[in-house]
């Protein structure tokens, strides 16, 4: 599947108390009717489940030309293999093993209309 759609997903870890947080931004362009995205567990070409939801509307958007999401994200918001680790690490480990990526999902393509790996 081909669409005109493409994005950039921004992370940094923040140091908050005596844990970390990880602090992010989603920014699309030519996508319609978002649904969620999420990181993903997987190498390049391999699909995997997912360990944390960046978004999830309660109603797909309309079109996305620019910012859909900048919040941080816990330790206790990981999900799939990663749900109940006490820090961010497995995490970044994960990320820094080139075994996450972002998946952005949509109406028309429900399976993912966009997908990065996070280097």
């Amino acid at each position: 599947m081909t669409t005109s759609a493409y994005g950039i997903a921004t992370f940094q870890l923040v140091p908050v108390g005596h844990q970390q947080v990880m602090s992010y931004r989603l920014s699309l362009k030519n996508i319609n009717g978002v649904t969620g995205a999420q990181i993903d567990s997987g190498k390049q070409g391999e699909n995997g489940p997912v360990v944390a939801v960046l978004f999830k509307p309660s109603n797909p958007t309309g079109a996305i030309n620019g910012l859909l999401t900048a919040r941080t994200l816990t330790s206790s918001e990981l999900t799939g293999p990663l749900h109940g680790k006490l820090s961010l690490s497995a995490l970044v480990n994960m990320i820094r093993s080139g075994d996450a990526y972002v998946d952005v999902l949509t109406t028309q393509n429900q399976n993912g209309e966009l997908r990065g790996q996070i280097s």
